[in-house]
């Protein structure tokens, strides 16, 4: 798969222990990543394509953030192993663009962030589109 525009981690917020990353999703809606659950130890690989609707819908979400942090900062982060470790402490989510080995932090989200800032707000509309997506993947 070519370098993928976005990385995407999201760690439910529910019981479930599960969280997803997306390595890389790319323009035409192709996908890469993985899944784990917290509490039963095991997880596995996610390998995707969406339907053209809702790349189309996803794309213009992504579009939208991106507007939204270009308008308003530079990127929130730098590189750090935290991105793609286990959500340790208060984060349960977080964008970022370019390869997964050295992304470029957009953001990174706290329980609570969407009611701060419509960046955070737009980043949990976009988590909550992929996570039903997601389901096909984990079991």
């Amino acid at each position: 798969m070519t370098e993928a525009s976005y990385i995407i981690r999201w760690y439910r917020r529910n019981d479930s222990g599960v969280a997803w990353t997306i390595r890389g999703i790319n323009h035409n809606g192709a996908f890469y990543g993985e899944w784990l659950n917290y509490k039963d130890p095991r997880g596995g690989t996610i390998v995707g394509q969406l339907g053209e609707c809702d790349n189309n819908h996803l794309q213009k979400l992504l579009a939208s953030l991106q507007s939204l942090i270009d308008a308003t900062a530079t990127p929130n982060d730098t590189y750090s192993p935290d991105f793609i470790g286990p959500l340790a402490g208060p984060f349960a989510g977080a964008i970022a663009r370019g390869k997964y080995s050295n992304p470029d932090i957009l953001l990174r989200y706290k329980i609570g962030d969407e009611a701060i800032s419509p960046a955070f707000a737009l980043f949990v509309e976009i988590a909550q589109f992929l996570d039903p997506i997601m389901d096909a993947y984990i079991s």
